[in-house]
């Protein structure tokens, strides 16, 4: 919650109901995204996150990857043997 409040200010009502706390969200993100774009003129919006799109991932990078992500990094923390398996 106070995250949430840091970075989604308003009615604690608003954060507990999850529709409107990820509406108070995308909202705050907004203004902080319109304030950086309109050159940071007038008071900064209080908060921290903002809007991010994600980039198209280049061939060569989804070819190394892939790999590396299948092998070192393990999401979900099952074993190799699960993982490799495709179970759980």
């Amino acid at each position: 919650m106070r995250t949430w409040e840091a970075h989604a200010p308003g009615d604690e009502g608003d954060l507990l109901d999850p529709e409107r706390g990820f509406q108070a969200w995308r909202e705050q993100a907004a203004a902080l995204q319109a304030w950086h774009r309109g050159g940071r003129r007038g008071p900064r919006p209080p908060g921290c996150a903002r809007e991010h799109h994600l980039g198209r991932v280049r061939p060569w990078a989804a070819w190394w990857a892939r790999p590396v992500y299948k092998t070192m990094i393990d999401p979900d923390g099952r074993p190799w043997r699960l993982r490799r398996a495709g179970r759980f």
